[in-house]
């Protein structure tokens, strides 16, 4: 498999499904409908949509209209979460996907209303799935906590109280499972939700824990040592913030992510037979751990 020739065809899926989506009343106002689709065009790697739609296909899924709206949904609130993640109170991030933050391309209210924007559309669209009512409300409630108080938003609130605190193992590891796993477990249940395969939902669990966590020591270590054109944002802005590299140092926080992306692998072959999709998420742990942006 050219792994990266069809995470690209996928991601491309996604980028116009997005696009089709975002379709505005007329009542609303001019500013909102030029800085909503504004960080959703800025690109982004689309990993998160990327996995659930993969997932919902290793179960065994294979209606579009029931699994492209959840995907984009998650890509939006995903967005949501980025905007408000730069604002000035938060991370005061001048840079996102190479381009100025929603705040520096507008202005501070702005960038707050859009994140909450965002937000409530992706919800609409979500609800936009053809799936059954019973399945939808399952993995909306899932999606919702995942980025509720025990999710995102609690991991940000620890994320911001860790910088007074010395660095700790264990409320590190409390920051990002809620701040990134959670979220990314989200994705891995919600394509199993849609696709009916409830006896491996803790499998998925597991492996979207696993790789939610992966995915935020790369990030950790890249915020380090990556190139800021590649990345697309501003580096060394983690000093104040207790990450796996400030904790651990980057060859340990290494080795923790490959240990993770390792787990999540075996779980993988454990529980899901051989088939082009289960290949394509074996590649896709690999890129979460080895990328460089």
């Amino acid at each position: 498999m050219d792994f990266l020739k069809e995470f690209e065809k996928r991601k491309k899926q996604v980028d116009k499904a997005i696009l089709e989506f975002l379709k505005f009343d007329k009542k609303t106002p001019l500013t909102l409908k030029r800085s909503v689709p504004y960080p959703l065009k800025a690109g982004g790697k689309r990993i998160r949509p990327v996995t659930l739609i993969s997932v919902y296909k290793l179960c065994g899924g294979k209606n579009k209209s029931w699994i492209i709206p959840s995907a984009c949904a998650v890509e939006m609130i995903h967005t949501f979460s980025l905007v408000h993640d730069d604002l000035p109170a938060i991370d005061n991030d001048d840079l996102r996907r190479g381009l100025p933050t929603v705040h520096k391309k507008f202005d501070e209210a702005t960038a707050i209303l859009t994140g909450n924007a965002l937000f409530i559309y992706g919800i609409e669209v979500f609800l936009k799935s053809k799936a059954p009512d019973k399945l939808k409300v399952k993995a909306l409630d899932i999606l919702l906590k995942s980025i509720g108080p025990a999710g995102v938003i609690g991991g940000e609130i620890y994320d911001i109280e860790g910088e007074r605190k010395r660095p700790d193992p264990a409320y590190l590891r409390k920051i990002h499972l809620l701040k990134t796993a959670e979220f990314f477990k989200a994705c891995f249940l919600i394509g199993g939700i849609f696709a009916k395969k409830f006896k491996k939902l803790k499998a998925l669990e597991e492996m979207g824990l696993k790789m939610g966590l992966a995915f935020q020591i790369v990030d950790d270590i890249l915020d380090e040592t990556g190139d800021e054109k590649r990345v697309g944002k501003k580096l060394k802005k983690d000093v104040n913030k207790m990450t796996y590299v400030k904790v651990y140092g980057i060859e340990k926080a290494k080795d923790k992510a490959l240990k993770l992306k390792e787990k999540a692998k075996e779980i993988l072959i454990k529980n899901f037979r051989k088939n082009k999709e289960r290949d394509f998420l074996e590649f896709l742990f690999d890129f979460i751990v080895e990328r460089d942006h």
